[in-house]
């Protein structure tokens, strides 16, 4: 006989020890966990993750053109799996220490856009892959003017190169349906941006 449970990430009260194992890019640490079993003891974890932390991601909107606001980006992680490594992106980073959440999505969107967001609204929090990854993401929906959108952009001193450009909403989320669309911050922010659509777009 199933058990109903509620469908909800829950905490738990397990305490962990950490180790550096390397400090370069990323932090990888090393820690070890105690699991309770339902039926009385323990399992023993240990586990190598990339501590990355916050991170910010905008799905920005020109609510005058209809038009998301999305970009290319090469990220080398892609380009070894498979291929597709210039991937379509939003404007996503790091949350820096003692910066708001809603600081790092205007600050962001305005390094790899050079647009303003006349509106932000908070999606939902997610964490992308929290087997390997320390990585908590905030989405946030952005209202834009794309009068001024860049060809290129991107910081020098991060070695970036972004290519922000317009794309039909109709035609995104085609082409997220139809597979061609493989990054995770992306796909997140598209299948969120379909379920609100209408409300966000005001029925455009």
């Amino acid at each position: 006989m199933s058990r109903d449970e509620t469908i909800a990430d829950a905490d738990l009260d397990i305490p962990t020890t950490r180790r550096v194992a390397y400090d370069g890019f990323r932090p990888l640490a090393l820690h070890t966990v105690k699991i309770p079993r339902s039926g009385g003891g323990d399992v023993e974890q240990e586990r190598l993750l990339f501590e990355i932390g916050d991170v910010v991601a905008i799905l920005p909107f020109d609510p005058i053109r209809n038009k998301l606001v999305l970009m290319r980006q090469f990220r080398l992680g892609a380009h070894l799996t498979g291929g597709g490594g210039d991937m379509i992106e939003i404007p996503a980073g790091l949350v820096d220490d003692g910066e708001d959440v809603e600081a790092t999505a205007r600050r962001e969107l305005q390094e790899e856009t050079h647009l303003e967001a006349h509106s932000l609204r908070r999606a939902f929090d997610f964490v992308p892959s929290p087997g390997f990854i320390a990585e908590r993401g905030h989405l946030y929906f952005a209202e834009v003017d794309a009068t001024e959108l860049p060809q290129e952009s991107g910081l020098e001193a991060e070695s970036e190169v972004i290519r922000p450009f317009l794309a039909d909403p109709d035609e995104a989320l085609a082409a997220l349906d139809a597979g061609l669309l493989h990054n995770g911050y992306t796909a997140i922010a598209l299948l969120w941006f379909a379920r609100h659509r209408k409300e966000l777009t005001k029925g455009a």
